[in-house]
């Protein structure tokens, strides 16, 4: 019933509590095409609400879910930028990283942050994104 969602390409930005049980939801569900965004690194304290493990620990989190995505489907593509969205990164950085977010169909903030989501819903309404 979910074989629709083999052929959308997923961004999900933000990837702690949240976001990673999203991913890895969405892979068992059938997403096989994802983009994943966040600046943060994985610490212990964040065990206890992450669906990561303490062997990602001191990893980036977009490697670690990364990482869990493939252990849960084979044939998955990921693509990961380690930035915060709207952040003071290189401008061609940002202009790479809309881009990519431009090829998505779907894209889902789970950050929890006022301007990553203005900077998301301008991208999206641009794009004509879900």
């Amino acid at each position: 019933q979910f074989s629709h969602l083999n052929n959308t390409r997923i961004a999900i930005v933000g990837l702690g509590s949240l976001g990673s049980k999203i991913a890895i939801s969405l892979a068992r569900s059938g997403c096989k095409n994802f983009l994943l965004i966040d600046d943060d690194i994985l610490a212990p304290h964040n065990l206890v609400r992450n669906e990561l493990s303490w062997l990602d620990v001191g990893f980036a989190k977009t490697h670690a879910v990364e990482r869990a995505l493939k252990r849960t489907v084979l044939d998955i593509e990921v693509e990961t930028y380690e930035m915060q969205i709207g952040g003071q990164e290189n401008p061609h950085l940002n202009s790479n990283i809309a881009n990519a977010i431009a090829t998505c169909n779907l894209i889902i903030d789970a950050t929890a942050n006022t301007h990553t989501f203005l900077t998301l819903a301008a991208i999206a309404k641009r794009k004509h994104i879900a």
